[in-house]
C-alpha cells in the first residue's frame, strides 16, 4: 500500500501566439459527415400576438439553418429567416413589449430590437447600466430590470434613459409586472407608480427567497423556493390569493420528488380551468411519475393521470399557444417519448404536435475516437445527442467507410453542470468482443451506470449487466458522479481506469484502478495518484499517466509499475524535470510521447521521451507550430500534433503531421476556422485519420465536430474481421480518450 502520491513541481499555463505552416489546405474525407449536434439550452420563449415565438438560449441552429442564441419562429415552428438579431453570446433575460423585443446577453447591459423589423438593435435605445441582469419586465413605457444581487431600477422603454426618480422599496431578481398597477419582485407585491409596497399585499415570508414565481391566469401567484414558504412549512412549491392580498392556499400541495440539491422548477402555466402546468427538473411530482413536466389538477394539486408530456430533460420555460395548446422548451431530446430537440408545441393532455417543426441545436464535442481494425468499426464518444436526425446519446459506431452505423445505439445521460468535464463519454477501449467506455454518466440506455460501462459489440450494443465496477466519487464536487478519462486494457485483458473518483465498487480507491474480466476491482494494485488522472498510456509492463494539480493549476506525467504499483521516481524526477503542462501521453514502438511545455510558459508541443529513463530524446525535435493538445501514432512512427494558433482571443484548431524522422510534413495541413477546438485524435486502419471536438467546417469544407483524413477508398479484406485476437497480444485498445492505437502496433509489442 502506498501513501498519497505527492506532485513533485509546480507548472504554470500559458498561451503564446505562432502562425502556422504555409501549405494548401488538407481535405476531409467524404466520411464521416455527420451532423453532430446536442440538443440546445432554451432559457426562455415567450409568444408574440401574431402567432410567432421568441426563442432565446444558448444554441446556434434552428432546425438545418444557422440562429445563435436568439431567433424567432414562425407558427408552425420553422425559422422565420428574414429575422436576424446581432445577438452572439448567450442570453440571461428577456421581455416583450407589442412591439418590440428586450434582451440582457450574459456580457450585461439591454438590446432593444423592434418586433417589425430585420432584428436590427434600435440605435435610439441606450442603456449604459453594466451590472450582470437577471430579469426583466416591460409595462407602461417603462423597463424594470433587476440585477443578481437584487437590485431594481426602471428605466425608459423608448431611450433606456433611467429614472432617477423611481426607488423600489423591494428587492429581489424575479419580476413580473401584471399590467394592472402592480410589480412583483419575488413574491412582494409593490405600487409600480411609486415603487412603494402595496399596503394591501402580506405575503407570506420565504426562506432562503424565491427563485421562480410565475402570475397564472387563475388568480394565484405562483412561487417556488428551496426552503419553506410561509409558517405552514410548505416546501418547494406553493401559491398565494392575489384576491386576498397575498394569502397562502393551504391545501394546494403538490409533492416534488427528486435529488433535492438538483430539483428546480422554472417555469408555471396556469390556466383559468384549475390545470397548472409546471415545468422544470425533478422525478415526480403531486403525487405522479412526470419527469420534468407535469399537469396538476384539483384543489390539492395532485398530478393529471392523463397527462403524458413527461421530458427527459429539464423543461425552463413555458407559453400558451393556440387551442390550449403548451409550447415547452428547455434542453431535452424528447417529450413524451417522441424525439424533439429542445423546443415542442403540446396538445392541453401533453402529446407532442407532429405539425410543430422546430428543433434547436448547439455545437456537439467528440472527447474520445477508438477505432477497431479487427471488425472494421470505429468508436466515437463525446456530448452529442444526434447525428443528423437519428438520436445516439454521447456514443457512436462508424462503419468501415466511415457512414453511421444506425443498428448500433446505445446511449448515456450527460449532466450538463459537471465542473471538471462535461459530462457525455470520454474514454473508449475496445476488446476482442467488447467495447468499454467511461466518462461522467450515471445511467446508460436507462439502466443506472456510474463514470463507466460494458457494451456489446453485436447490434444493439447491449449494456453488459454483469459488468458494473461502479466508479463513485469526485474530489472536485460534493458530487458521487465520478469522471472516468482514460482507459487502457493491458496484455490480460483487465481494464486500466484513470479520472477523478474515490471509490470502485464501494471501495476506495482513488484516481487509478485495475479491474479484471468480470469488472471487479484489484485491490492488490493501488497507486493512489494524489490528483485526478487526465490521460494514461499503457507499455506493456508500466503505465504511464497524467495528473492534474488543482492547488498549482498544473499537470505532470509519471510512470507506475503494473507488477507491484510502484513509481518510478527516477523517470518521473527526469521527466517532470524537464518538462511542464504535459496534456497528453502515449506509448508507441518502445517510447513514450507526450505534449508539454519545457518550461510551463513556452509553447506545448510533442517530446520524444525514453520509456526507461524518462530523458528527453534532443535528437528528435519537429519544428510544430501547433499549440499541442492531443498525439496519436501511425503505423509507419509519423506522429500527429493536434492542438489550437491561438490568436489574441480567439483561436482555431491545428493539426499536423511529423515523419519518423521528426521532419514536419509540410503538405498536410488542415484548415479550420476561429474559435474550432480539436480534443480527440486517432489514427486508424490505412493510416485514415480521425479527429474530433468542436468544429463546423474544416478546409470549407462542412464537417461537425468530427471528420477524418486520408484515401477515401480502403479495400475491405476478405477475411472475416471477427478473428479471435492471438494469443499473448492485448486485446485491441484505445490508450486513452481520443488517443486509439492501431492493431499494428499493438503486434509490434
Amino acid at each position: 500500500m502506498h501513501a498519497a502520491r505527492m506532485p513533485m513541481a509546480a507548472f504554470a499555463f500559458a498561451a503564446i501566439s505562432c502562425t502556422a505552416a504555409a501549405a494548401a489546405p488538407t481535405l476531409p474525407r467524404n466520411l464521416p459527415d455527420l451532423a453532430l449536434r446536442t440538443s440546445g439550452d432554451v432559457y426562455r420563449v415567450e409568444a408574440q400576438a401574431d402567432g410567432k415565438w421568441i426563442v432565446s438560449g444558448s444554441f446556434y441552429e434552428v432546425g438545418d439553418a444557422p440562429a445563435t442564441n436568439l431567433a424567432r419562429l414562425d407558427a408552425d415552428g420553422s425559422l422565420d429567416a428574414g429575422w436576424v438579431p446581432p445577438i452572439t453570446v448567450p442570453l440571461d433575460a428577456v421581455a416583450v413589449s407589442p412591439d418590440s423585443l428586450y434582451v440582457a446577453p450574459w456580457t450585461s447591459g439591454v438590446f432593444k430590437i423592434p418586433l417589425s423589423g430585420n432584428g436590427d438593435v434600435d440605435t435610439a435605445f441606450w442603456f449604459d447600466d453594466s451590472t450582470s441582469i437577471a430579469t426583466l419586465a416591460v409595462d407602461g413605457g417603462f423597463l424594470y430590470v433587476a440585477t443578481y444581487d437584487g437590485d431594481v431600477q426602471r428605466y425608459d422603454a423608448a431611450t433606456g434613459n433611467h429614472d432617477g426618480s423611481w426607488t423600489c422599496a423591494a428587492s429581489g431578481h424575479l419580476l413580473i409586472a401584471d399590467h394592472a398597477g402592480h410589480l412583483y419582485v419575488d413574491q412582494r407585491r409593490i405600487d409600480i407608480a411609486d415603487g412603494a409596497l402595496d399596503p394591501h399585499w402580506n405575503a407570506p415570508t420565504i426562506a432562503p427567497g424565491a427563485y421562480a414565481t410565475a402570475l397564472g391566469r387563475d388568480g394565484y401567484l405562483y412561487v417556488a423556493s428551496h426552503g419553506a414558504i410561509g409558517a405552514g412549512g410548505i416546501e418547494g412549491l406553493a401559491r398565494l390569493r392575489v384576491d386576498r392580498g397575498g394569502a397562502i392556499d393551504s391545501a394546494w400541495r403538490p409533492v416534488a420528488v427528486g435529488d433535492a440539491a438538483d430539483s428546480s422548477f422554472d417555469a408555471i402555466l396556469a390556466n383559468g380551468d384549475g390545470t397548472v402546468v409546471v415545468a422544470g427538473k425533478f422525478d415526480r411530482l403531486g403525487g405522479g411519475a412526470h419527469a420534468n413536466l407535469a399537469r396538476l389538477v384539483g384543489a390539492d394539486g395532485s398530478a393529471d393521470p392523463t397527462w403524458s408530456g413527461h421530458s427527459d430533460g429539464e423543461v425552463t420555460s413555458l407559453a400558451m399557444g393556440p387551442a390550449n395548446s403548451i409550447v415547452a422548451a428547455g434542453t431535452f431530446t424528447s417529450i413524451g417519448n417522441t424525439p424533439r430537440a429542445s423546443i415542442a408545441r403540446l396538445s392541453p393532455n401533453g402529446i407532442p404536435d407532429p405539425a410543430f417543426v422546430a428543433a434547436l441545436y448547439a455545437q456537439a464535442q467528440v472527447f474520445a475516437i477508438a477505432p477497431d481494425p479487427a471488425h472494421g468499426h470505429t468508436y466515437v464518444g463525446g456530448a452529442f445527442d444526434w447525428a443528423g436526425t437519428e438520436r445516439h446519446r454521447n456514443i457512436l459506431r462508424l462503419n468501415h467507410d466511415g457512414s453511421l452505423d444506425s443498428t448500433w445505439t446505445p446511449g448515456t445521460d450527460a449532466p450538463r453542470d459537471a465542473m471538471w468535464f462535461t459530462g457525455g463519454v470520454h474514454a473508449i477501449a475496445v476488446a476482442a468482443n467488447d467495447v468499454i467506455v467511461g466518462g461522467r454518466f450515471s445511467r446508460v440506455d436507462d439502466v443506472e451506470r456510474h463514470g463507466i460501462a460494458r457494451l456489446g459489440q453485436a447490434a444493439p450494443g447491449a449494456l453488459d449487466a454483469g459488468w458494473n465496477p461502479d466508479v463513485r466519487g469526485n474530489s472536485f464536487e460534493a458530487s458521487s458522479e465520478a469522471e472516468i478519462t482514460a482507459i487502457a486494457l493491458d496484455a490480460q485483458g483487465r481494464a486500466l481506469i484513470g479520472g477523478n473518483f474515490t471509490t470502485v465498487g464501494g471501495q476506495p480507491q482513488a484516481m487509478l484502478a485495475r479491474l479484471d474480466a468480470g469488472g471487479a476491482l484489484d485491490p492488490a494494485w493501488r497507486p493512489d495518484p494524489y490528483y485526478p488522472v487526465l490521460r494514461i498510456a499503457y507499455g506493456g509492463d508500466a503505465l504511464y499517466f497524467i495528473s492534474f494539480d488543482d492547488r498549482t493549476s498544473r499537470t505532470y506525467a509519471s510512470k507506475v509499475r503494473l507488477d507491484d504499483d510502484a513509481f518510478d521516481d527516477a523517470w518521473d524526477q527526469a521527466a517532470q524535470g524537464a518538462l511542464q503542462q504535459v496534456s497528453d501521453i502515449v506509448f508507441a514502438d518502445g517510447r513514450v510521447f507526450v505534449s508539454a511545455s519545457a518550461d510551463g510558459f513556452g509553447l506545448s508541443r510533442v517530446y520524444r521521451l525514453s520509456a526507461a529513463t524518462g530523458s528527453v530524446d534532443s535528437a528528435w525535435n519537429p519544428p510544430t507550430t501547433c499549440r499541442t493538445w492531443r498525439i496519436a501514432v501511425d503505423d509507419a512512427g509519423a506522429v500527429y500534433a493536434g492542438g489550437n494558433i491561438p490568436e489574441g482571443l480567439d483561436s482555431r484548431a491545428c493539426l499536423q503531421r511529423v515523419h519518423a524522422d521528426g521532419t514536419l510534413d509540410d503538405g498536410f495541413a488542415p484548415a479550420w476556422s476561429s474559435g474550432s477546438l480539436l480534443q480527440a485524435l486517432a489514427v486508424g486502419e490505412g493510416g485514415i485519420t480521425f479527429v474530433g471536438g468542436s468544429f463546423g467546417s474544416i478546409s470549407n469544407v462542412p464537417r461537425h465536430s468530427l471528420a477524418a483524413f486520408g484515401a477515401d477508398a480502403i479495400a475491405v479484406p476478405t477475411h472475416p474481421r471477427s478473428r479471435p485476437w492471438p494469443p499473448g497480444r492485448p486485446a485491441m485498445c484505445a490508450a486513452c480518450a481520443s488517443n486509439a492505437e492501431s492493431a499494428a502496433r499493438h503486434r509490434r509489442r
